[in-house]
């Protein structure tokens, strides 16, 4: 979709592919304004295609080694949700990471995509303030 150059229709399919199907069908007309806003506002709908492409390459590049995850010693909160269009991060990415971190703990918002946070804040809220209300102060 990059390589066509139409960054309208990008950012729609950005947008479609991490909001659940039941908000597409009753919020569009929103969703077509943060298209309109993204392709206005955002930098990177006008960056150098081939850049681009190289910039994603190297995002699913394995930067960290399982014995660096193993290392971790902090409390982590892995928030996965329905993997709908993209590559990733899949539930099973989530879970595999999960088991590899001994101080992690993973939770899985079933019926959202990747935009959660736009879409139902208070799903993701319902997660993360009990994990960080239990973290030492």
């Amino acid at each position: 979709m990059l390589e066509q150059r139409d960054s309208q229709l990008y950012a729609a399919y950005w947008f479609a592919s991490g909001l659940s199907t039941e908000f597409l069908a009753t919020q569009y007309d929103r969703v077509e304004g943060w298209v309109r806003q993204r392709v206005a506002a955002d930098k990177f709908m006008s960056v150098d295609i081939e850049c681009a492409m190289r910039w994603m390459v190297a995002l699913r590049e394995s930067w960290v080694g399982s014995d660096e995850i193993a290392c971790a010693r902090s409390p982590v909160l892995i928030v996965s949700h329905d993997d709908r269009w993209h590559a990733g991060p899949t539930v099973a990415m989530a879970r595999a990471l999960a088991q590899q971190l001994p101080t992690s703990r993973h939770e899985h918002i079933a019926g959202y995509g990747s935009l959660v946070l736009l879409e139902a804040p208070e799903r993701f809220l319902a997660i993360a303030e009990p994990f960080f209300a239990s973290l030492p102060s």
